[in-house]
C-alpha cells in the first residue's frame, strides 16, 4: 500500500490485521518499516477494546475485574 504521510496507511493496516485475527482467526503479521512495535500495539489494543487511544498511551487506563 502507498500513499503520502499521515494518510492513514498504518492504521488501516492495523485494523485489517486485528479484524483478520480476531474475528476470522487468520493468524496476522503486520510488517512496518516506519512505526515503532508500541505504536501498533496500542492501535490495535485500542481497536479491539474500543478504548480511545489516547487514553491507552497515556496509562489513563484503569481496569476492574467483573465478578
Amino acid at each position: 500500500m502507498g500513499a503520502r504521510t499521515g494518510v492513514g496507511k498504518s492504521i488501516l493496516c492495523d485494523n485489517i490485521a486485528a479484524y483478520t485475527s480476531e474475528k476470522l482467526q487468520i493468524p496476522t503479521l503486520i510488517v512496518d518499516t516506519e512505526l515503532l512495535k508500541t505504536d501498533h500495539l496500542f492501535r490495535v489494543l485500542s481497536c479491539s477494546s474500543e478504548i480511545p487511544i489516547k487514553e491507552i498511551q497515556n496509562g489513563n487506563l484503569v481496569i476492574i475485574k467483573q465478578k
